[in-house]
């Protein structure tokens, strides 16, 4: 195999690009982006980016630049594969062929059709995400949080750090029908209470 090419430049992808050389790949390795950036941490967007502990700079995952002798395609969504003639499209229209893909491409946020275009109304996965809310957490404000998993979870903390009041809304844990998800709906609105938040639907 001459070229590798792997769609996906978080870090499953980077965690493949090493796995090739370190199995011994010498070949071409090509990483696909839809994001203008070279892989980064994304755990820390909710939490220490926004308090301000952290910068971009200390999110991005390769301590070495060159460390994998990558050509990297970055800023545009793969679009479509030919399997027969193993080439890929991005969205801008260039193309990739490779005798080998991996597809490494990740998860996106759920977004609200009603929401769409609205100017306060963000979503939170990428570092660009991130980077488009930051300015907006401001003493005084009051946000909405839809969604109670992990990035939700993380907002009680931020609150402490901050002046804002957040609401929290989520159809889930209130309507899991495991018995540990709603012993933590009852426990998580009364421990966040004290913090100036709201959480509803109320528990059943």
């Amino acid at each position: 195999m001459q070229t590798l090419a792997i769609v996906g430049a978080s870090l499953a992808g980077l965690s493949a690009a090493r796995a090739a050389r370190a199995q011994g790949f010498t070949g071409q390795l090509v990483i696909i982006g839809d994001e203008p950036h070279r892989p980064y941490d994304r755990p820390p967007l909710s939490k220490d980016f926004l308090l301000g502990t952290v910068t971009a700079d200390d999110l991005f995952l390769e301590a070495d630049a060159d460390e994998l002798g990558a050509e990297w395609v970055l800023g545009s969504a793969a679009a479509s594969l030919d399997a027969a003639s193993r080439t890929i499209r991005l969205k801008d229209g260039r193309t990739v062929q490779a005798d080998g893909i991996v597809i490494s491409t990740g998860a996106s946020a759920r977004k609200l059709p009603t929401l769409a275009g609205l100017s306060n109304v963000f979503t939170l996965r990428t570092l660009a995400d991130a980077q488009s809310l930051a300015p907006e957490l401001v003493p005084g404000s009051r946000m909405a949080v839809i969604g109670a998993g992990f990035i939700g979870a993380r907002w009680p903390q931020l609150r402490l750090r901050g002046a804002w009041r957040s609401p929290w809304s989520t159809p889930s844990p209130y309507r899991s029908p495991h018995s540990w998800a709603r012993r933590w709906a009852v426990w998580w609105p009364d421990s966040t209470r004290p913090m100036g938040w709201s959480s509803f639907p109320p528990p059943l």
